[in-house]
């Protein structure tokens, strides 16, 4: 390596290397970016490496099966003060699949692992909240991970909790995500409107929750699809949810 090619501390802003700043171009556009920390802690260069200090992904510690940050998970903060790493995830004894051809299992660790551990784990999370976009998929999963309270820059936010956030409406119907439906007016006063873009074949169950969970109203429909209107005057005030299923 060419030591006039190296990077210094002073360069971990988020906004000098190369490659920080196409990591953050991709971020910017809507792509869900996550990078690795590195593997410095315990060397020489101890601080996490680029682009894992763009300000606008996810960078990913390690940590073992008993939740302990690894040794050698690198460590923040970038040069201006941010907490990095973002989050941990297994990186420690993680398994893996050998690249030949024999596909074999075997355990080995790094962040280069708790890396693809984490991004196919909120490619799971973002498939279940569709309306989010990659911003609020790294916040809403930094805000209920493991370690909110007190951020740190060993393990960041800490281990996300993929079950934190109730999962958005979506109908599934041969395979096609449906939008979720929209109820109106909210507040409502007599009358709500629920609107259903495309068409939820056969028995369809409407349901009306009181805030104790118990059901107040059901409808019973077939082939749900358009605006229905339903009448709830009759009920007293309060906050309500509805349940459609079928």
């Amino acid at each position: 390596d060419n030591p006039a090619q190296n990077h210094t501390y002073a360069t971990l802003d988020g906004k000098t290397a190369p490659m920080s700043i196409a990591a953050n171009l991709a971020a910017r556009k809507g792509l869900l970016v996550l990078n690795s920390a590195g593997n410095g802690n315990g060397s020489p260069w101890s601080k996490i490496g680029i682009p894992a200090d763009a300000d606008s992904i996810c960078t990913v510690g390690a940590i073992d099966s008993l939740s302990n940050v690894t040794g050698f998970s690198s460590l923040g903060p970038t040069a201006d003060g941010r907490i990095k790493p973002d989050l941990v995830a297994r990186g420690g004894n993680s398994w893996v699949s050998s690249a030949n051809s024999s596909g074999a299992c075997f355990q080995a660790n790094g962040t280069s692992f708790s890396c693809p551990i984490l991004a196919g784990a909120m490619t799971c999370f973002w498939q279940a909240h569709p309306n989010f976009n990659a911003f609020k998929v790294i916040d809403t999963l930094r805000k209920t991970a493991s370690n909110f309270a007190a951020p740190n820059n060993s393990r960041g936010w800490g281990t996300p909790n993929m079950c934190a956030v109730a999962i958005t409406t979506v109908f599934k119907h041969n395979s096609l995500d449906i939008p979720e439906f929209i109820v109106s007016p909210n507040p409502f006063n007599t009358l709500i409107s629920i609107k259903v873009e495309q068409l939820i074949t056969g028995a369809v169950t409407v349901e009306v929750y009181n805030i104790l969970g118990a059901v107040v109203k059901t409808y019973n429909e077939k082939d749900l699809v358009g605006t229905h209107t339903y009448d709830l005057s009759d009920i007293s005030n309060g906050v309500y949810f509805i349940k459609i299923s079928n």
